[in-house]
């Protein structure tokens, strides 16, 4: 059962010290990589919208977005913006980049990685 699958996994896990708020830590990470599994991502233009260049990638699972922000304790608007943007900064000069609904979802995959 995953009671006993779970009590399990802890004990192997405390053979390596991995016990009290560091588990916690852990799970909350783990919980962090399968939601950004979560999130999704669809351009600004409307689908009767004829392609323009002026498109760019927007989180279209905003409850996923929730519940990621409640779990990493960060504000959407930031986690949208960091999936969504990038920012190059040319002779010390910072410019925001929208991304492409490809680019901001490997950029979630990227970062998911990176956990």
């Amino acid at each position: 059962s995953d009671s006993k699958n779970w009590i399990s996994t802890q004990k192997a896990l405390q053979v390596f010290g991995i016990v009290g708020e560091e588990l916690i830590t852990l799970v909350r990470a783990l919980c962090v990589v399968l939601q950004l599994g979560n999130i999704s991502f669809g351009s600004n233009a409307t689908e009767s919208a004829m392609p323009q260049s002026g498109e760019y990638a927007v989180v279209t699972s905003d409850i996923e977005l929730k519940k990621l922000s409640s779990l990493m304790g960060v504000s959407t608007s930031m986690l949208e913006d960091s999936f969504t943007e990038k920012i190059h900064v040319v002779r010390g000069v910072a410019m925001k980049m929208k991304l492409t609904p490809d680019d901001a979802s490997k950029a979630c995959d990227t970062f998911a990685k990176e956990l």
